[in-house]
């Protein structure tokens, strides 16, 4: 069978996820337009079906498999770059208001704020077609230097309220513009995710081709409109989101990352008073905001993203060098530690008042002694705060 699919293979180097805030939490505001560069992403839908095993006079397993209530998790993983943090920290935590100085831009983000953080569409493309998430926000970051790179990566851990891959024509209707009913099997409202503007292709199955047409309007729930004649298609066809060319791809303006060579670690009993001590390169910070999945009776898909605490856990590598390393760590006070990340102009910092939880040493045979420590944040009883975090680059989010 001859097709004229364009994207018959594709390796994973030429593929992309791109960003959209939301103003409604899981409302598409548009086409995602924010590309970014990552090393892997793993976001993806939990299907959680239940199986049938009740006694039916045979010995199989199961007699069936059952639909359950959609959930969606994973990762990311991209370099911790400047401008794009502001987005993987807004998607964990609410950010306040962007102060500009010049061609620089100071936001700070409160893990303790009650009001919740922005959700945002993302679009991942892999092998020619576009899988859409809505909802998307973060759980988790771990912060830390890659072994081997000397480069710091955001590892976000994702949850999502929906997704969009693909979609069965019940009918197609008129020509120029056709209107497109869709099979409601999987998604009640398959139409939920898409907007105007997109590009959808569509497999004719009877002729084995790919046709692109975009999207003119949303009727409803079930129906959208394309610009072009359609009525070719039939029931049984198939429709997905079309990944942009490589010619119309405008990459986030990036910066170069953060490195462990920019990286200052400082301690003391108020922030005031803190001093610099030495910190190995497997230090590492990671943040957390743990999220709950609603679901509602009737939906089989994640209808919110429920948030509850906001913690952190800092991990502290270094020389046993001085005899009060010990002392240093064996008592419960509260300390202040800042950790500040350079590159050129752009700043990230992040100030935990925290205790110790543990301390390991390690010490073997021809190495040097060593302590691994881990530090959780409290609350502060003079600031109230348990740790904040600001970002200055140069991406103006006034």
């Amino acid at each position: 069978m001859t097709t004229n699919n364009v994207n018959p293979y594709q390796v994973s180097n030429v593929d992309y996820t791109s960003y959209i805030a939301e103003a409604t939490k899981g409302k598409v505001a548009g086409t995602p337009n924010i590309f970014r560069k990552i090393q892997s992403f793993s976001l993806k839908p939990s299907m959680n079906k239940g199986e049938d095993t009740r006694l039916a006079g045979h010995k199989g397993a199961r007699s069936d498999l059952m639909r359950g209530q959609r959930s969606y998790e994973g990762t990311v993983n991209a370099y911790a770059e400047p401008n794009f943090m502001y987005h993987d920290l807004k998607m964990l935590f609410k950010a306040g208001t962007t102060g500009a100085s010049g061609t620089q831009f100071l936001t700070t983000f409160d893990p303790l704020s009650i009001e919740e953080p922005t959700s945002y569409t993302v679009d991942r493309a892999m092998n020619g077609k576009v899988t859409r998430y809505a909802g998307v926000e973060s759980a988790g970051m771990p912060f830390s230097p890659e072994e081997g790179d000397n480069v710091f990566h955001n590892e976000s851990d994702l949850r999502a309220l929906n997704h969009f891959s693909s979609a069965k024509i019940v009918s197609a209707t008129g020509s120029g513009p056709t209107t497109l009913v869709l099979d409601t099997d999987y998604d009640a409202s398959p139409t939920s995710l898409l907007f105007v503007g997109d590009t959808l292709q569509f497999l004719d199955k009877s002729e084995g081709t790919y046709l692109p047409f975009t999207i003119a309007s949303i009727v409803d729930s079930t129906s959208i409109t394309v610009t072009a004649d359609a009525s070719a298609l039939a029931a049984g066809d198939i429709m997905y989101i079309k990944p942009a060319l490589a010619s119309g791809i405008t990459w986030f303006s990036e910066q170069s990352p953060f490195e462990w060579g920019g990286m200052t670690v400082q301690k003391g009993n108020t922030l005031a008073g803190i001093a610099s001590f030495c910190s190995e390169p497997d230090t590492t910070c990671k943040f957390l905001h743990t999220i709950v999945d609603g679901t509602c009776a009737g939906l089989l898909h994640t209808t919110s993203l429920r948030r509850t605490v906001s913690d952190a856990e800092v991990t502290i590598k270094r020389l046993v060098a001085t005899d009060t390393d010990y002392s240093d760590f064996i008592d419960n006070e509260m300390q202040v530690y800042q950790f500040q990340i350079t590159r050129g102009t752009n700043v990230l910092t992040m100030v935990f008042y925290g205790k110790v939880e543990e301390v390991e040493v390690t010490a073997e045979s021809t190495e040097l002694e060593m302590q691994t420590i881990t530090v959780k944040p409290i609350i502060d009883p003079l600031t109230s705060g348990m740790f904040t975090i600001s970002l200055t680059n140069n991406y103006d989010t006034t």
